[in-house]
């Protein structure tokens, strides 16, 4: 808890993928930090899907810095 405290000092955003990053969203969010929900699908698929669980603009990310949250990455 204490280095998503120290982390929300140096980003704006926080961008947790459903299901592996939510624990990490939740405790963005109890640090008050903006956080946009992603659901994104991509094991075993040719191609990844995803959608924002709430609607998001441009100025959501224009010129900030995102902190993106998972528990594994299969590629960047």
């Amino acid at each position: 808890m204490i280095a998503i405290r120290n982390l929300a000092k140096d980003f704006d955003v926080a961008v947790p993928i459903a299901r592996g990053g939510l624990n990490q969203g939740v405790i963005a969010e109890l640090w008050d930090m903006p956080t946009k929900v992603v659901d994104i699908s991509a094991h075993n698929k040719k191609v990844p899907k995803g959608k924002w669980l709430k609607p998001v603009t441009d100025d959501d990310f224009t010129g900030k810095r995102v902190l993106l949250f998972d528990k594994d990455a299969v590629t960047g």
